[in-house]
């Protein structure tokens, strides 16, 4: 419970929860995944009572308990933001590389290009030869959107 961290915190020592006498039989719930059911009227009993094994103001004890308690929320909040960010960068890092391998695909794809058409000219000029005719000597390729 972070009434007994408070309370610890500010005696400087650990109190043990044996040494408290909550009402409920409730102990320190640390490792506990959920803590039971409570009313309000039961957690102020909790940390009065905790409040007077440490011999302090239970106001007191309730206002370092929040403020405990608020500080880790804003804590675990920005550990959350930052997680995101890393998961986003690293999702984008695995979704298209880098820029430089960006730029060398280009420039391997605009080569193997180049290098289909000269292959397919000279596999025309081959055919037209073959068939007895005169082949171009420099075959012309324009590529583009025609204009209607």
């Amino acid at each position: 419970m972070r009434g007994i961290a408070a309370a610890s915190k500010a005696l400087g020592q650990k109190i043990e929860d044996e040494d408290l006498d909550l009402p409920g039989g409730l102990r320190n719930t640390y490792y506990l995944t959920e803590l039971p059911a409570m009313k309000a009227g039961e957690v102020r009993e909790c940390l009065e009572a905790i409040a007077a094994h440490a011999s302090l103001d239970p106001d007191e004890l309730l206002e370092d308990a929040t403020e405990e308690t608020r500080y880790q929320a804003v804590s675990a909040a920005h550990r959350k933001e930052d997680m995101e960010k890393d998961v986003s960068c690293k999702v984008r890092e695995r979704t298209l590389p880098d820029d430089d391998t960006l730029q060398k695909i280009a420039r391997y794809e605009a080569h193997l290009s180049r290098q289909l058409y000269h292959a397919l000219h000279e596999l025309e000029a081959l055919q037209i030869r073959r068939l007895g005719g005169r082949a171009p000597l420099a075959p012309l390729d324009v590529q583009g959107i025609p204009e209607s």
